[in-house]
C-alpha cells in the first residue's frame, strides 16, 4: 500500500450485520496490522464470520444495543459468532447485552408487558437497563484476547 505502519498497530471495523461485513470486512483485510478486529456491537443480526476467521480477523468484540432507542439482539447471534470463533482458534469478547437481557437464566424482576419483546429467535428479552442486564452469556463472562507475537 505504500505506507511504512509501526509495527503494533491493531485496526478494527464495526460490524453490525452481514451486510456491514462483507462491505467492511475486504477493505479491513487489505491493511497491515497486528491485530484485525471486528466490534460487532451493537450487534443487530446474525453473522457468518467464518471466510475472515483465524485469517483476516484475529478477535471479536461483541455486545448488545443500549440507550432509548435500543434493539433487543438476539441470544442465538452472539452464540453462533462464540462457536465460530471457537472452531477458528479466534478470541471472542461479550461486553455487554446492552439494555435488553434474556428472560431464560437471569434474575430478572416482574416487569410489565410493556417493557418484555421477542427478539429474532423468538428469545423473550426484557429491557432492564445495561448495567442490570450484565454480561454473562450463557452464565460465563467472554473476555478473549488476541494473542500479539512483535517480531
Amino acid at each position: 500500500m505504500g505506507v511504512n505502519w509501526p509495527h503494533n498497530i491493531w485496526l478494527g471495523t464495526t460490524v453490525e450485520n452481514q451486510e456491514a461485513a462483507e462491505s467492511r470486512l475486504i477493505y479491513l483485510a487489505q491493511l497491515p496490522a497486528v491485530v484485525r478486529f471486528i466490534s460487532a456491537e451493537p450487534l443487530l443480526g446474525s453473522l457468518d464470520l467464518k471466510p475472515w476467521l483465524g485469517t483476516t480477523i484475529n478477535w471479536v468484540i461483541t455486545g448488545g444495543e443500549s440507550g432509548p432507542k435500543a434493539r433487543p439482539s438476539s441470544p442465538s447471534w452472539f452464540r453462533s459468532v462464540l462457536q465460530q470463533c471457537r472452531d477458528a482458534g479466534v478470541p471472542f469478547h461479550f461486553k455487554q447485552w446492552g439494555d435488553w437481557t434474556p428472560s431464560k437464566g437471569t434474575n430478572v424482576p416482574e416487569l410489565p408487558r410493556k417493557k418484555a419483546r421477542e427478539a429474532e429467535d423468538n428469545t423473550l428479552m426484557f429491557r432492564v437497563g445495561k448495567k442490570a442486564a450484565g454480561r454473562l452469556l450463557d452464565g460465563t463472562t467472554w473476555d478473549g484476547l488476541p494473542e500479539v507475537k512483535i517480531a
